[in-house]
């Protein structure tokens, strides 16, 4: 079984993931680890790469927060949008990788970000407001026009965000344009 290389982008979402308390630490850490396994030498890097999984939470802050600043990213602020914006994105990647269900994604949306969020997390809000109200069925197929059409949407979203992390914008495109033609067959 063959890896996808990690990027700083990656990096850079998982420590948003971990601050909007949707992944462990130790997911941190395996991600500088791989950067480390592929030659990336920042001190940063390293740094994250060595604590403890078990390290104080401030301990974890603060060389998250230097290690953003030393590789070109400004911090991570909990409450902004570009904590949102990245936390989204990787559970959108996630739902995209087959790793979680269209409703679990509209569940996540729906309780960390509510109505009362930013404005590009509301069709999944919203999503999650029509399963409530029974208006779909609680499992759709993978292939039915509207999980394809809200997959175009997903990854649509993913492309024209800012901080892509996916491992490659080739792999979202190609997943795009073969979704597209899948939905299109279906209509």
């Amino acid at each position: 079984m063959t890896t996808t290389p990690a990027t700083r982008d990656d990096l850079r979402e998982v420590c948003a993931a971990w601050m909007f308390l949707d992944v462990d630490f130790e997911q941190v850490i395996n991600v500088a680890e791989l950067l480390l396994a592929e030659g990336d030498q920042a001190p940063a890097i390293v740094e994250i790469a060595s604590l403890y999984p078990e390290a104080f939470s401030v301990d974890r802050q603060l060389v998250v927060s230097r290690a953003m600043h030393s590789i070109g990213y400004p911090d991570l602020v909990v409450g902004s949008e570009t904590l949102e914006i990245l936390a989204l994105r990787r559970k959108c990647a996630e739902y995209l990788s087959g790793n979680l269900s269209l409703r679990g994604l509209a569940r996540w949306a729906h309780s960390n970000m509510g109505h009362s969020g930013p404005t590009f997390a509301q069709p999944l809000v919203e999503l999650e407001d029509r399963y409530q109200r029974a208006e779909l069925p609680a499992n759709i197929s993978p292939d039915d026009g509207f999980t394809l059409e809200q997959s175009l949407h997903i990854s649509q979203y993913l492309t024209d965000t800012p901080g892509l992390g996916l491992h490659d914008l080739e792999a979202v495109g190609q997943l795009h344009a073969r979704d597209f033609l899948r939905l299109t067959h279906h209509l």
